[in-house]
């Protein structure tokens, strides 16, 4: 990936955002990313020494990953660190498995993209704003303490300096953490970008 750009009040795109994903990782860190635009982006990520980097592809199975995370944390508890990235639209069919991480003393570190909606359905779709590609608006950041993970750091961010800073915050914290970053809705990695150029081969009869 390229250097991660942007600095300040600037917005965040995919340009600015995969980078520092790329950069928030650790040795040894097991990454679960959610199938669709997070999976794209990240597949380009160079991982760290002993790094894992699990998704779900074969199938498409959007929800997968925020329980698959709490899988690999159950799993890991000597002492290798699970980052959740996931998108909000696949992030709202198994939220609650949130309550498992709190229920289990497990200490993750979860991105949630929220682009208002399914952003993968829109740009493989003839009309990316019907309905059904739109979300109810959730309070994504309130849902770790609702569902019993009390002592978490979370945050909402919308800009270059407070994820940032909250990224900062989540690399020092001992607790879980849960960081709910705002971006554009067709903000968009580049395959995915690629697979929306070409969107008229998959309708061509």
């Amino acid at each position: 990936m390229a250097p991660a750009g942007g600095s300040g009040g600037d917005s965040i795109t995919a340009e600015n955002l995969y980078p520092r994903w790329e950069d928030f990782l650790e040795p040894d860190d097991i990454l679960v990313a959610e199938t669709g635009t997070v999976s794209m982006g990240l597949a380009f990520a160079k991982l760290p020494s002993g790094a894992t980097f699990h998704n779900q592809t074969l199938w498409g199975s959007i929800g997968w990953a925020t329980p698959a995370a709490v899988g690999a944390a159950v799993a890991a508890q000597d002492g290798r660190r699970v980052v959740l990235i996931t998108g909000e639209g696949s992030h709202q069919l198994t939220a609650q498995e949130i309550s498992q991480f709190g229920r289990y003393g497990l200490r993750p570190v979860v991105f949630v993209l929220n682009n208002h909606g399914y952003l993968i359905e829109r740009l493989l779709c003839k009309h990316p704003d019907i309905a059904y590609n739109d979300l109810a608006n959730w309070r994504y950041s309130e849902l770790p303490k609702a569902l019993g993970c009390e002592d978490w750091f979370t945050a909402r961010v919308s800009t270059l300096a407070e994820l940032d800073q909250a990224m900062d915050a989540a690399g020092k914290a001992g607790t879980g953490c849960y960081i709910e970053v705002m971006t554009d809705t067709y903000t968009a990695p580049p395959l995915a970008g690629r697979l929306h150029d070409n969107i008229e081969s998959l309708y061509s009869t």
